[in-house]
């Protein structure tokens, strides 16, 4: 099961497009592998660079193992290797592969476009911000549409998870006739080097009075994005 799963995590590693598998692990989850796999193995992996995949690494790992180690430890370690190498793989498999998204609701259609900003961005404080551009258009409704308020989901890859709503856009709550487009930037800034952001703008048809809730589809926060696959 541990190789399985590290195997999965190989596949992410390429879409991914991180030189070596430690880059897809958070800080803490990297204490907790090399209290688990041991230093020596982690230290290797770091040397190795790009020649080092999550399948190396956890085979290494218990090759060097002690062999006078009793047969608990090492199912304990096994264990707890899995569970930081099963939530790692589900965060990214959850994860959307491009900083870009675009989808239309009810006529309305919501493209945005995110880039981190290396000139605000400070790790060593745990500082990771992102800009993004919207576009907002009515491109199938002949009435007018106001687009009255906002709400994002920003997740970041540690799984902290915070909600951002309020009226508007910008300051502004702008009324779009049939094939016209607004556009804006904002930022976000994230704890953790990747995250995604979703959501929705709350539009009200200004003839029928029908209040739709626009998607903004799931858009990956990154200083890379990964290749996207076809289903």
């Amino acid at each position: 099961a541990l190789v399985r799963v590290a195997r999965a995590l190989e596949r992410e590693r390429v879409r991914a497009r991180a030189k070596t598998a430690l880059e897809l692990f958070t800080e803490r989850e990297l204490s907790t592998l090399e209290g688990a796999l041991g230093a020596r193995a982690m230290r290797r992996a770091r040397t190795r660079g790009g020649a080092t995949t999550t399948t190396d690494v956890v085979r290494d790992a218990f090759r060097a193992r002690a062999s006078g180690e009793d047969d608990d430890a090492r199912v304990d370690a096994a264990l707890t290797a899995l569970g930081t190498l099963r939530r790692r793989a589900r965060w990214l498999g959850e994860t959307p592969t491009r900083a870009t998204s675009e989808r239309a609701t009810e006529g309305v259609r919501v493209k945005v476009r995110a880039r981190l900003m290396p000139d605000q961005t400070v790790p060593a404080i745990g500082r990771f911000a992102y800009a993004y551009e919207v576009e907002i258009a009515n491109e199938g409704n002949d009435e007018a549409v106001q687009v009255v308020s906002r709400e994002w989901r920003v997740r970041d890859e540690s799984g902290f998870e915070e909600t951002i709503s309020g009226n508007g856009v910008v300051g502004e709550q702008p009324t779009l006739a049939k094939g016209e487009t607004f556009r804006y930037a904002s930022a976000c800034v994230l704890k953790r080097e990747r995250g995604s952001m979703s959501g929705k703008y709350t539009c009200v048809f200004q003839e029928s009075r029908r209040i739709v809730d626009v998607v903004v589809a799931p858009f990956a926060l990154t200083p890379r994005e990964r290749d996207d696959v076809e289903d």
